[in-house]
């Protein structure tokens, strides 16, 4: 990993905290991975959309399997771990719409907040997290 120009971005994330959690599930698994852009978001989060968000980079030969652990991991690491009740309801954990149990998280509101804050002074509203279907885009199950 001493040569930056052989690495390449496996995921973007809009805050820092996504960003290590997700360095350091790729460390557990053995790939390497450093952060860009972590330092000007931790200073300054409003810059994250407009500097692509903090991203993940790790060597060019193994982007595709840092890739697809991600994409796995991805559900894991939105949601707290489950419990024994939990563990039995996640067969009902299925997209309403056309089945899907990959879901992703988005942060709704966020701009809004931003605006309203930069014109006014005071954020109005706040940002939610729910989860959508990666396949069809519905709100999953759970309503989160």
């Amino acid at each position: 990993m001493n040569d930056p120009a052989r690495l390449a971005v496996a995921s973007a994330f809009t805050s820092v905290h996504e960003a290590e959690l997700a360095r350091s599930v790729l460390e557990a698994a053995g790939i390497e991975a450093v952060l860009a852009d972590d330092h000007l978001v931790s200073m300054t989060w409003t810059y994250s959309n407009a500097v692509g968000g903090v991203k993940v980079m790790v060597p060019e030969d193994r982007l595709d399997e840092a890739r697809s652990l991600l994409q796995s991991q991805a559900v894991v690491m939105d949601r707290p771990p489950a419990t024994d009740s939990e563990a039995a309801d996640a067969i009902s954990d299925a997209c309403q719409q056309c089945g899907n149990h990959e879901f992703e998280s988005r942060l709704q509101g966020k701009s809004f907040a931003i605006l309203s804050w930069l014109t006014l002074g005071v954020p109005l509203g706040l940002p939610r997290r729910r989860r959508y279907c990666r396949r069809c885009g519905a709100l999953a199950p759970d309503g989160r």
